[in-house]
C-alpha cells in the first residue's frame, strides 16, 4: 500500500448513543480493512469511543442539532482516526493526568497512552481531534 487509504466515514448525531455506534463502525472498518489483531482493534475502538465521547460532550455544546463525524484512513502499519465536531477554534481538548480519584477527564490521557501521537486541528466548520494508531494490516 502506498500512502494512506480511505477506510471509512460516518456522521452521527451528537448524542450519547452515537458513541456505541461509532465503536461498532470503527471495529467493522478495521476488520474489513485487514486490521484484524483483536487487541489492536480493541485499543483502536477505545480511542474512537473516547474521541467521540469528547466531541458529544464538549464539541457541540449549545447546539440543538450537532453532529459528529468519524473519518478513518490507514496504511500497512498505521490507522489515522479523526473525529470532527462543531466546536469552535483551536486549542481544543487537553489531556489531563490519570488520577485515580477523578470521576472524569481520563479520556484524552488514555488516548495519549494508546496512540502514537494525537492532536487537534481546526476545520472549516469545527474542530478535528485525531489520533494515529499503530495497527499492522494483515498480509
Amino acid at each position: 500500500m502506498i500512502g494512506p487509504v480511505f477506510l471509512g466515514r460516518l456522521t452521527l448525531p451528537a448524542a450519547v448513543p452515537s458513541v456505541q455506534v461509532a465503536r461498532g463502525f470503527a471495529r467493522g472498518v478495521l476488520e474489513a480493512g485487514g486490521y484484524g489483531a483483536a487487541d489492536a482493534v480493541y485499543s483502536a475502538t477505545l480511542v474512537v469511543s473516547e474521541l467521540v465521547t469528547n466531541a458529544v460532550v464538549h464539541g457541540t455544546r449549545g447546539l440543538a442539532y450537532g453532529q459528529v463525524t468519524v473519518r478513518m484512513t490507514g496504511t500497512d502499519q498505521q490507522v489515522h482516526v479523526e473525529v470532527i465536531d462543531q466546536g469552535a477554534g483551536v486549542p481544543g481538548p487537553v489531556a489531563g493526568a490519570l488520577v485515580s480519584e477523578a470521576e472524569s477527564g481520563r479520556g484524552l490521557a488514555l488516548v495519549g497512552v494508546l496512540a502514537v501521537k494525537w492532536g487537534v486541528a481546526e476545520r472549516r466548520r469545527g474542530r478535528a481531534v485525531w489520533a494515529d494508531l499503530e495497527l499492522a494490516r494483515s498480509a
